[in-house]
């Protein structure tokens, strides 16, 4: 009979964090690392994933240095990479480099570069894992590649030339609704808003919310592509969360007083 509770229990828990990963994770956070720490360890690699992607950065950190190697090395190749490196740039130089020793050497140096932005620019929240295509392409090649491809754009396709220059992006809605035949030459937006990797996050946050950019090509001095930001709620809400709480206080206001 216990055997059955604790097996009951064991579903009920697998399904909370399958259904409503966010409120399990809250709960998450108030036991012990140690106990977060056995959770994500005998969790499958999905689930994992979804738990520590969630965590707290501080919280999610503490529990990467007390893991074992190979689960660290699972969890973080499974989230995005600009997840981790929010999580890594919370180790000192020895538990970073130890962490990213374990990693596939393109997934390390990737998350290097990353990491060595600041934390409040394009750079750091930028995806780097972005699906391209060039010109010539036609809109039923593209289309092809999307349906197997596990990254798959939800509002456009970004498009570069031979040397990875922005060229410019595509709606997918209208490349579904085009001629098969077309080229994405024939179709993109050509100049659209992009921003340098330094760009601050609160200018990036404006671009995404008041000029319903959906998404957000990140380039280098000459233009060559280094990632996109795709527009994200939740980052929009934090962003002017800090910022109304930056406002209080200089008026010294406190946390729990709106701003007017």
């Amino acid at each position: 009979m216990a055997s059955n509770r604790a097996r009951a229990a064991t579903l009920l828990t697998e399904a909370f964090f399958d259904l409503y990963p966010g409120e399990a994770t809250e709960v998450l956070e108030g036991a012990s690392i140690e106990e977060i720490v056995t959770f994500l360890e005998t969790q499958p690699p999905r689930r994992a994933a979804t738990a520590f992607e969630r965590l707290s950065p501080q919280v999610a950190a503490d529990s990467l240095l007390r893991m074992s190697d190979e689960s660290a090395r699972r969890i973080l190749s499974a989230i995005d990479p600009g997840d981790v490196a929010v999580v890594l740039s919370r180790l000192d130089e020895s538990a970073k480099e130890q962490r990213l020793a374990l990693l596939d050497p393109a997934l390390a140096k990737e998350l290097t570069e990353l990491i060595s932005y600041p934390l409040d620019c394009a750079g750091r929240m930028m995806d780097t894992r972005v699906v391209t295509f060039r010109p010539q392409v036609t809109v039923k090649e593209a289309l092809t590649r999307l349906r197997t491809s596990p990254r798959a754009p939800s509002h456009d396709l970004v498009v570069v030339d031979e040397n990875n220059k922005l060229e410019g992006l595509v709606a997918l809605a209208e490349a579904v609704r085009a001629d098969p035949r077309r080229s994405l030459e024939q179709l993109v937006r050509r100049m659209p808003t992009s921003v340098h990797a330094m760009t601050p996050r609160e200018d990036v946050v404006d671009l995404l919310s008041r000029r319903n950019v959906m998404t957000l090509p990140v380039v280098d001095l000459d233009g060559h592509l280094l990632g996109v930001i795709r527009h994200d709620a939740d980052l929009v809400q934090a962003v002017q969360e800090e910022a109304t709480a930056d406002i209080q206080t200089m008026v010294g206001a406190s946390k729990e007083e709106r701003a007017l």
